[in-house]
């Protein structure tokens, strides 16, 4: 495996140093989507609100130095990423993504041990069900629906047909950097579902298409990370999404999953009534933590096999 391939030291003192000089004058840079340089680790980010993040932080903004970029699907480039700022700052070309989402924290901390460009693939949609994130074709064939009363201006149809039909953002974004898998998977997903009444058996199933999705697109390769987040316990039939998760991963060798429990939340906001069930800038820190935390079990787990 190649996840955490390491820069020898002297390379990677020189790539910071160039990283430093190049965006600290700069604060939003769009490069050309030619950026080959290193070994791009790619991460796809896909799930609701919890995924997408907050506007806002809770903590001073972090700065974000090196090589992180993620993909505007608005100009078809990748563009640096940097808490409160562009892609990150309110929307990263329609796909979500606001200034503090656990992705971008994943990728620092990828960067940091490692050193490699790291570019971002971030789909996420609050209040959406799973359902959004797969082709319509595949909602026909099991007599699901999508359109759940809330409409989104930037999406006319379902964000899987965006993101796994033909002349996809993924592919598209994939190409411009000479790459045809990702290296990590990210989702947060399940309160839309859980809260309309979805049993376990009924989210595995989705689950395991999505993750069939994945694989028949050739973004994953057969061991490549897939970590789900479980979602806040107080959504009603919470436990349904905690135990699809724990069951994706027993019988799926690649996939894991991280728990909510100790989450920093929002808190009581009024006339937001289960707005609380949101972490906040601090807990999309935490959570962002605790899945690279879970890519490096699964990292070492597969190195020892």
């Amino acid at each position: 495996m190649k996840h955490l391939k390491k820069f020898n030291l002297p390379k990677l003192i020189l790539f910071a140093v160039f990283s430093t000089l190049l965006f600290s004058n700069f604060p939003v840079t769009v490069c050309d989507g030619d950026d080959l340089s290193g070994d791009p680790f790619v991460i796809l980010a896909i799930g609701q609100s919890n995924m997408e993040g907050r506007y806002g932080s809770d903590l001073d903004d972090e700065s974000v130095y090196g090589n992180l970029l993620a993909w505007i699907t608005s100009t078809q480039t990748f563009g640096r990423c940097q808490l409160g700022k562009p892609p990150f700052g309110g929307n990263a070309g329609g796909f979500g993504g606001k200034a503090n989402n656990l992705a971008l924290r994943f990728g620092i901390r990828v960067h940091e041990a490692t050193g490699r460009p790291v570019r971002i693939f971030l789909f996420a949609v609050g209040g959406k069900r799973i359902e959004y994130f797969l082709r319509k074709q595949i909602l026909s064939d099991n007599d699901w629906n999508y359109e759940d009363g809330k409409p989104h201006a930037q999406f006319k149809k379902s964000l899987g047909d965006e993101i796994f039909g033909e002349d996809n953002e993924i592919t598209k974004g994939l190409s411009r950097i000479g790459q045809k898998h990702v290296d990590v998977v990210l989702v947060h997903q399940g309160e839309a579902n859980v809260v309309v009444g979805d049993s376990t058996d009924s989210l595995m199933k989705k689950y395991t298409i999505l993750l069939e999705e994945l694989n028949r697109m050739d973004y994953t390769r057969h061991l490549t990370p897939i970590i789900f987040g479980e979602i806040n316990s107080r959504y009603p039939n919470s436990q349904n999404q905690r135990d699809a998760i724990r069951l994706l991963s027993l019988n799926h060798p690649a996939v894991s999953f991280v728990h909510w429990d100790g989450i920093d939340e929002v808190g009581e906001i009024e006339g937001r009534p289960g707005y609380n069930n949101h972490a906040s800038g601090l807990g999309l820190q935490q959570l962002g933590d605790r899945y690279y935390e879970a890519f490096q079990r699964e990292f070492n787990n597969q190195e020892r096999q």
